[in-house]
């Protein structure tokens, strides 16, 4: 019988503590309606009557009747002729031209349908009246010539209830002239209420309609008395109700109406195909020369940005609009027009007036647009914080179109001073390679007339290319003036205005298609009498060329890389001296456009022997350490700068390899250093501001992907454990006798993630401190075994230990180790165990705590089990 097998993990839990602290455990919007007429018209919308009134002198069963009938059942008049109801003629006549016409289909069952939609609207003003002067006298009986009175039941042109006219008599009733026996009373306006005994009349007509459309009705119209305003009620039905009532009322306007002629509008949203339109006239003689209806737009508007001095024509008036409808139809066919102006001389919230227009019907509405800074320099006014004058980089195209405008002030804007004088110059390549000056000769002129002349000279000018570059400076007065270019000069960065040049009085910014580049090109600082080798060739020159410059804080890793360094011109290095002269071409480049200036030094040279320095960076991509020289006499001094890259920190300086040769203050990322006896290589130390990557146990130059990595916190700060194995001592058979098992060593990962079965690594614990000099006082590493060693069911593994042996602490860069607790450790349950003690500066970087090495990492983590642990045959662990 084969002996019986138990798995053993143990999972060890570390705690790293800061000596002094702590201990760690583990709606849709429609354009107003608009009344053109020639004198001011004043509106009233009517107060809409109560839906449940029954109009008197008809019957709720005709009402019913007249809603219910069919649109395509046949009718009977009352002559006994039958009459078959043909939905798209509206008028008299079909050549007079619908502006909307639908496309029937029956059915099997005969039943109408509509399978398409067609808009037909070229004739849309429609005239409702074809007599050109309908009067409508008080007293006097009216009749209209052409227009056809019916009765309830019969159709005229495929529609019911096409005219209608109503007029009072003295018994004080209603009349409808075509039906006699129709009756209207009550005291609503639009019930039509007798107003003083005098006659009211009202006249209407029903027309096809589209549900969901908005059409627009308009009247000519005026009193026919010269002292008595007419009075004149616009009223839209939604045509299966009563004309003059209140049912299904659509929209409704009351007029007063005076001897002028003026047109009156109304506007209304069909809920059907047919809709009748009354008109109500009351008060003085009232005449409608015309009357006209045609679909309109329901045009919903957004409102755009569009950058300062944005020329009108050069922009898409369609960003205005968020959507065009006829009904409910979206259309993507319409035509914009500005008929307002489009002031983008100035930011701020603007409104303009538009023109839609699609399918042959037009639409006028206002709409508003946000005037941004995009792409502007600015001058800042006389004492105070806003722009008087700016410069915007309008890039629309494959040419920068540049445009001169107000930018936030906007009062005084032709005055007779300017107080700033900004001057705008633009180079190709260099400074020798002028293209175009927008110059201010004198304070003493208006901001609107320099702009002008400004932009006269930007619209003559075809030459300005992206890539080129505009230099800028301000002056406060009149030639020569004080340069205030670094108070005064403001550029728009994310719609907000900064200042980003410190404290040059120029600045230099290339045209890109992403705007203004800022160029640093101006602001490098130039080392004095650097010291070059005796003899130096051209080449060695430009070599050195660099180690002439260095870089002021807010330069960028990125632009630290744009610049390249070329001698121009260079007195002989074949005779010693000091203050020797030289030119440098130093040139910055950008998105394959480059920008040149030169830069004038001066050197020394010397017939001593010259050593060669040398900067490196650990890890590699921690930073980019750069030396102000690197050839330098024995004894001489140059600076070195870190320059560590955003993601690290810097540590300290250290001097790899060099006789005699000492830097003057090793944690200070800018210092000098004092050449020895020999060529020197210095190597900046950097530490990353995340939790570092574990690194190889035997080798920690080199960063490694270890086997089991636990799921540590990345919010540990700059203290912080990196990673920590887990013991598994595997399957072993249960024993009768005392014994000992050992964890299975740190297996390592490769690429594709698999486990590398020839790389054994000892477990090891990986802690970093990457805190600054006056943060670090010390650090402790410590571990708790929480509980006994047990199974699921809390079988214990009595008298079980655990002890950590060998133990070994390495690092990469050969600071002062932190101190070993004990030489060997058995852990307790329950109890903290110190594993690992730094004091003050010790401990400092990343360190590796392992147990053993590559010949021992197999048998030093232990696991002790006595022959009276009682075992079963079950996988045991502890945390």
């Amino acid at each position: 019988m084969g002996k019986q097998r138990q798995k053993i993990p143990a999972y060890l839990v570390l705690l790293l503590l800061t000596v002094q602290t702590f201990i760690l455990p583990m709606c849709i919007v429609y354009a107003k309606t608009v009344e053109t007429t020639e004198k001011t018209q004043k509106a009233y919308a009517d107060e809409a009557p109560s839906e449940s009134t029954i109009e008197e002198g008809i019957s709720l069963s005709e009402q019913e009747e007249a809603i219910n009938q069919p649109a395509n059942s046949e009718n009977t008049d009352e002559s006994g002729n039958s009459n078959e109801v043909v939905l798209e003629e509206n008028y008299s006549s079909r050549d007079e031209g619908n502006f909307i016409e639908d496309i029937y289909d029956s059915n099997e069952e005969g039943q109408v349908q509509t399978k398409d939609t067609v808009l037909n609207i070229s004739d849309n003003t429609k005239n409702l009246i074809s007599n050109p002067n309908f009067i409508f006298e008080q007293g006097v009986e009216t009749r209209i010539p052409n227009w056809e009175l019916v009765s309830a039941g019969a159709v005229v042109n495929g529609l019911r209830r096409d005219l209608t006219i109503s007029q009072t008599v003295e018994s004080e009733e209603w009349y409808r002239l075509s039906d006699s026996s129709f009756r209207i009373g009550g005291d609503n306006l639009l019930s039509v209420n007798r107003t003083s005994g005098s006659r009211t009349l009202i006249v209407g007509q029903t027309i096809q309609t589209k549900a969901g459309y908005t059409y627009e009705v308009t009247v000519n119209a005026q009193a026919g008395g010269t002292s008595t305003d007419g009075i004149l009620t616009m009223t839209a039905y939604n045509g299966v109700g009563v004309l003059a009532g209140p049912s299904g009322q659509l929209g409704s306007h009351f007029y007063t109406v005076n001897s002028d002629v003026g047109t009156y509008s109304l506007r209304f949203t069909a809920t059907s195909n047919q809709t009748s339109i009354g008109f109500r006239m009351a008060g003085a003689h009232t005449i409608l020369h015309s009357a006209n209806i045609k679909p309109v737009l329901t045009v919903n508007s957004q409102v755009p940005s569009i950058p300062l001095a944005q020329h009108s024509e050069k922009f898409d008036y369609t960003k205005f609009i968020e959507s065009v409808k006829i009904g409910n139809i979206n259309l993507d066919d319409y035509q914009v027009e500005l008929i307002g102006s489009l002031d983008t001389s100035s930011i701020g919230t603007k409104e303009t007036r538009l023109k839609v227009s699609a399918e042959g019907i037009s639409e006028e509405t206002d709409v508003s647009y946000q005037v941004t800074w995009e792409n502007s320099l600015g001058i800042l006014d006389h004492n105070s914080s806003q722009t008087g004058i700016s410069l915007s980089l309008l890039t629309d195209g494959e040419s920068p179109y540049l445009q001169a405008s107000f930018g936030e002030v906007t009062t005084n804007l032709g005055g007779n001073q300017t107080f700033r004088r900004g001057n705008f110059e633009f180079y190709h390549r260099d400074i020798n390679g002028f293209i175009l000056g927008l110059t201010t000769d004198t304070v003493y002129q208006s901001k609107r007339t320099l702009i002008n002349t400004w932009n006269t000279r930007l619209n003559s000018n075809e030459t300005v290319q992206y890539g080129d570059v505009v230099r800028a400076r301000v002056f406060a007065r009149d030639s020569p003036g004080s340069n205030i270019t670094n108070t005064s000069l403001r550029i728009a960065r994310n719609e907000a205005l900064i200042s980003e040049i410190g404290t040059f009085n120029e600045a230099y910014y290339m045209l890109t298609k992403g705007g203004y580049h800022l160029l640093r090109v101006n602001q490098l600082t130039a080392h004095s009498n650097i010291s070059v080798p005796f003899g130096a060739t051209e080449s060695q020159m430009n070599e050195l060329a660099k180690s002439f410059f260095a870089y002021h804080s807010d330069f960028s890793d990125v632009e630290k890389g744009q610049f390249e360094y070329k001698f121009l011109s260079y007195d002989s290095t074949n005779t010693s001296g000091s203050n020797k002269r030289g030119v440098i071409a130093a040139t910055q480049t950008v998105d394959d456009k480059s920008f040149m200036l030169e830069y004038e030094v001066s050197f020394s040279v010397s017939e001593e022997q010259q050593y060669n320095l040398q900067l490196t960076a650990s890890p590699v991509t921690g930073g980019n350490p750069a030396t102000g020289s690197a050839s330098i006499v024995q004894g001489g001094t140059t600076t070195i700068n870190a320059n560590p890259a955003e993601e690290y920190m810097f540590v300290r300086w250290k001097v790899v390899s060099g006789e005699g040769s000492v830097i003057e203050d090793e944690a200070a990322e800018d210092t000098d250093i004092t050449m020895g006896s020999s060529d020197t290589i210095i190597q900046a130390i950097f530490e990353a501001r995340a939790v570092p990557n574990p690194v190889d146990p035997i080798n920690p130059e080199i960063e490694v992907e270890p086997e089991n990595k636990p799921d540590l916190s990345e919010d540990q700060g700059m203290l912080s454990i990196d990673f920590v194995s887990s013991f598994n001592f595997g399957s072993q058979a249960i024993s009768v006798h005392d014994q000992t098992y050992y964890a299975k060593p740190q297996r390592l990962l490769n690429e594709e993630g698999t486990v590398n079965e020839k790389e054994k690594r000892p477990n090891y614990v990986q802690i970093s401190d990457r805190r600054s000099e006056n943060e670090r006082n010390g650090w402790t590493l410590a571990v708790t075994q929480k509980e006994q060693f047990n199974g699921e069911e809390n079988q214990v593994l009595n008298g079980a230990s655990l002890s950590l042996l060998n133990q070994q602490v390495i690092t990469a860069q050969g600071d002062i180790a932190p101190g070993l607790q004990s030489v060997s450790c058995t852990l307790v349950p329950g109890n903290r165990q110190a594993l690992l003690q730094a004091q003050d500066n010790e401990g400092k970087g990343t360190w590796i705590y392992r147990f053993g090495d590559g010949k021992t990492a197999g048998e030093s983590v232990a696991l002790e089990v006595p022959r009276g642990a009682n075992s079963e045959a079950i996988t045991y662990s502890s945390t």
